[in-house]
């Protein structure tokens, strides 16, 4: 039983009277009294309390403990006399009179005062007449299983013209705000004449609405400050300036992309399995001849099928002789003079030291958890610094690469490599089917060079040549981290005249810069340094050889 926290009120009449929701008022309330003969069937005379104890003086005598010598001398309690009631009221309904039981049955105990919690005021609702197994079915039915209305769909957030927040801003609020509004004016003037322009079939595809607008200027203006930081102002007001300059056709033909469905991610590749061709070693290279690529689709990809002409490279050379041979550094992109036969002062390159990050920016990698939160920025893995930080190593001069076949024929002219009706053979005396190469590529004053050549037979894969290149140009940076080359290997090499004049046998003069090993082979070098012949061809200056390794082919 729940007793009241004072009793200084109890002599006063309740002024809600019967509309009193509080579960232990303060003040008086008076029940109606009730015959003797229903006393004991009415359930709500079972949670009347005694006011005895209210009219005694304050404050109350405490019970006295009353003790029974057998169970039977005990009168039956509270909770028996509801049980025995709840177990009348339900033997005395019958199965044909179900229907309405909810509404004829009086409520529980557990409903009255003063234990039962506070009713609600709201009036019930009468129930419709309905068939007998449809009230059952409806009652029976879990909340949880009952249908949501069909438009209960939850509408899309609406964003205003303000910008999003990010962990680092790179120009505070005030100043992202009118970027913003400059970036959101440009994209509604470019809309307005689509939409005087186009007809009403074409209104869907290219007109946008005022939210999509909204929406894709904070995108934009999102997208540069989280991944350009450093550079956010300049790259948001080229932005907006090419917005500026954008004609209608090519607004239209981006609106077009944006409604463009995305391409699916391709499928991640699993480990390579074993190839198994079926076929004998001697039979493998008659394969060959039918596996050649087309050259047109290597040229779209930089490949050099026909060799320039001489006037193409007379012009390159001139271009490059008129603009006093600056370049643009491959790692720091700055811009620098070269000095092919070295300055006054002995030197190279110009533009001091080059600072720069030896590995790219990579995407650090993302769970489900971080799907809820701000995109991750790029960063370094060589330092961890983000996109935009100085680099992390230090290089004495800048070096540069060209992929045009006009300079590259000025330096070394393409040729067509003759056919050799009597090819050497290898150690075991054997003419090799076939022949993979790799080469390693390093700076020089006329780009990337060829500074070692690896060739092997094919499909044995047994060592043919091992050998480094003398380049043209002078030597700036050996690019060791991926050639495998240093600087030690060409100061120890042994000429190839020299090595050519030993004659052919075991008992050849054995050199230390033999038992050098490179990255991509596992066999020491078999002879060293010789100039470049005429055979070689410029593509292996143009960049590394398409295999990852001659002795993996």
């Amino acid at each position: 039983m729940v007793w009241t926290t004072t009793n200084l009120f109890k002599g006063i009449d309740c002024p809600a009277g019967i509309k009193c929701t509080l579960t232990s008022c303060i003040y008086t309330h008076h029940t109606p009294a009730e015959p003797a003969s229903n006393q004991h069937a009415s359930p709500a005379n079972l949670a009347k309390p005694s006011n005895t104890s209210h009219d005694a003086a304050e404050p109350a005598t405490k019970r006295r403990k009353i003790t029974y010598e057998t169970l039977a001398e005990k009168p039956p309690s509270r909770a028996d006399l509801i049980r025995n009631q709840l177990a009348a009221v339900k033997s005395a309904v019958k199965p044909a009179d179900k229907q309405g039981v909810q509404s004829a049955v009086t409520p529980p105990v557990t409903l009255t005062k003063p234990i039962s919690p506070p009713q609600a005021n709201a009036k019930p609702t009468k129930l419709a007449a309905t068939p007998t197994k449809a009230a059952n079915s409806t009652s029976a039915m879990p909340i949880a299983a009952t249908k949501a209305p069909a438009n209960n769909v939850k509408p899309a957030v609406e964003e205003t013209l303000n910008p999003r927040l990010i962990a680092n801003d790179p120009a505070g609020h005030q100043k992202r705000l009118v970027f913003l509004k400059a970036l959101h004016v440009e994209m509604v003037r470019l809309n307005t004449k689509v939409r005087e322009t186009v007809t009403a079939d074409m209104a869907p595809t290219v007109v946008l609405t005022e939210q999509f607008m909204i929406k894709l200027a904070l995108d934009e203006e999102e997208k540069c400050a989280r991944e350009q930081p450093s550079v956010y102002s300049n790259v948001i007001k080229q932005r907006i300036s090419g917005l500026r300059k954008m004609t209608i056709d090519d607004w239209m033909i981006y609106v077009k992309t944006l409604h463009a469905k995305p391409e699916p991610l391709p499928a991640k590749k699993q480990n390579p399995k074993a190839i198994v061709t079926g076929l004998e070693p001697d039979q493998e290279p008659l394969i060959l001849p039918h596996l050649l690529a087309d050259q047109k689709t290597l040229a779209a990809y930089g490949y050099v099928p026909v060799p320039p002409s001489p006037e193409e490279a007379a012009q390159c050379a001139a271009a490059v002789e008129a603009s006093g041979n600056y370049e643009t550094c491959e790692r720091c992109a700055a811009r620098f003079r070269m000095f092919p036969d070295r300055n006054a002062d002995g030197a190279l390159t110009s533009g001091g030291s080059c600072r720069y990050h030896p590995n790219r920016l990579v995407t650090p990698p993302s769970s489900k958890g971080d799907r809820e939160l701000a995109p991750k920025e790029k960063f370094f893995p060589c330092c961890n610094e983000k996109a935009g930080y100085p680099g992390c190593t230090t290089s004495e001069d800048h070096v540069f690469k060209t992929t045009s076949a006009g300079r590259l024929a000025a330096i070394l002219p393409f040729i067509n490599t003759p056919d050799n009706p009597a090819p050497a053979k290898d150690k075991h005396g054997r003419t090799p089917p076939a022949v993979t190469f790799d080469c390693e590529m390093g700076y020089t004053t006329y780009g990337l060079e060829l500074i070692r050549l690896t060739a092997v037979s094919w499909p044995s894969g047994e060592q043919l040549l091992d050998i480094l290149v003398r380049p043209l140009g002078a030597i700036i940076d050996l690019n060791s981290r991926f050639s495998g080359v240093f600087p030690e290997h060409f100061q120890n090499a042994i000429p190839y005249e020299e090595w050519k004049e030993s004659p052919p046998t075991f008992s050849r003069p054995r050199h230390p810069s033999w038992d050098t090993r490179s990255t991509t082979i596992s066999t020491p070098f078999a002879s060293v340094t010789r100039p470049l012949s005429t055979r070689s061809s410029a593509s292996l200056i143009l960049a590394d050889c398409p295999f990852d390794s001659a002795s993996a082919c």
